[in-house]
């Protein structure tokens, strides 16, 4: 179920404008054009309306204050805000460490950050204490994978990997005394694979599945990002890119995290690419409660049903339409095939009906229990 939320990323703005401009000469007026893409892209007709204004705006084209001089009054806002909640931060800390006889521990500082976080948010926090924010986020992210995964689970996983490793780099001639000496006292930690395979899931929002592709084109490849619920196998989070950088996979999760809104219970399931280990992914992912999870080295099988979307993209709409000229082409493309597969594309595992619809009849069946128990 997807709840609204005002708070539109700058690269999904840019990105509705964009595709606004690419429409526009296909509808009779400009009224259509904004129906067409706002409802693909799953935002208000009159939001999209604002945003071309606005961007009018910033070219020169309307009257008005543009985006930039926006901006500055809201970052001396922000600021002036900032000071009096650091301030306020700065006096409970004072009255929550006075008894301390040293500078308080990381334990303790993470305890006083997770009393106030609600009110003066985690960042802002650990700025004026000073803490590293990367830091407390790290500590959550293991609460969280402790509460998933118990501790011998987790052991054997880790171990059982780095033992195979160990053997095949020395010829697989060591016994059990080598490889045990010749293991590193410590390894850069990375994410498990939590789901080893198992795409059984009984809700919305318990497991996404991430990958991306690329796609030829006569000015060069572009890559396209998903990521997908494995529950209704809906597609919540796309982007196409000029690069196969962090920000193409990032931009993909952070249009699913606006979507959904969720917080906690959730587990984040990709291969072993750079982009979705990259310090930056794997630290969104903790700020917003989600766990992540990566699959084996170099098999597609640990991520089929990412890999079984993108073969459908691939064979519905890149290799039946194409060839393509531009990025935009693509991206005008992605926009309808996702629109259509999420909304009308009849999917035989959920019972030859659309994502959407699937998803809906759970939440019809959620409220009917509901209603029972009141």
């Amino acid at each position: 179920m997807v709840k609204g939320n005002s708070r539109y990323s700058k690269e999904f703005r840019e990105r509705a404008v964009r595709m606004f401009k690419e429409v526009r000469p296909d509808h009779s007026s400009q009224w259509s054009a904004i129906d067409a893409v706002a409802s693909k892209l799953g935002c208000n007709n009159e939001t999209l309306r604002r945003w071309l204004i606005q961007a009018e705006t910033d070219q020169g084209i309307r009257p008005g204050i543009t985006t930039d001089e926006r901006n500055r009054i809201k970052k001396l806002e922000r600021e002036n805000r900032e000071l009096k909640r650091a301030n306020e931060i700065l006096r409970l800390a004072s009255a929550y460490f006075a008894k301390a006889s040293k500078r308080p521990s990381s334990k303790e500082i993470i305890a006083f950050v997770d009393c106030h976080r609600e009110q003066y948010g985690v960042e802002l926090i650990c700025k004026v204490l000073p803490i590293a924010s990367s830091l407390y986020h790290e500590h959550k992210r293991r609460e969280q994978y402790v509460k998933l995964v118990p501790e011998r689970v987790r052991q054997d996983e880790y171990l059982s990997g780095k033992i195979i490793t160990i053997w095949e780099e020395n010829r697989s001639v060591y016994g059990v005394r080598k490889v045990w000496t010749t293991r590193p006292e410590q390894a850069e930690a990375q994410p498990l694979d939590l789901v080893n395979r198992n795409l059984t899931v009984l809700r919305p929002n318990q497991l996404w599945v991430a990958d991306f592709t690329f796609v030829a084109t006569w000015t060069g490849v572009v890559y396209t990002a998903f990521v997908i619920d494995v529950f209704s196998r809906m597609i919540i989070g796309w982007k196409v890119s000029s690069t196969m950088q962090t920000d193409l996979v990032l931009d993909a999760l952070e249009q699913a995290l606006w979507r959904r809104q969720v917080k906690g219970n959730l587990i984040h399931h990709s291969d072993r690419g750079s982009q979705y280990l990259s310090i930056r992914y794997i630290e969104h992912l903790a700020e917003n409660g989600v766990v992540p999870s990566v699959g084996s080295v170099g098999s597609s099988h640990d991520n089929a049903m990412a890999e079984t979307i993108i073969c459908l993209y691939k064979t519905e709409v890149i290799n039946r339409e194409g060839p393509w000229k531009k990025l935009e082409a693509v991206e005008l493309a992605t926009m309808d095939w996702v629109d259509w597969f999420n909304n009308r594309r009849l999917m035989e595992p959920i019972g030859d009906i659309p994502p959407a619809v699937f998803e809906q009849l759970y939440y019809n069946r959620q409220q009917g229990v509901m209603a029972m128990q009141a």
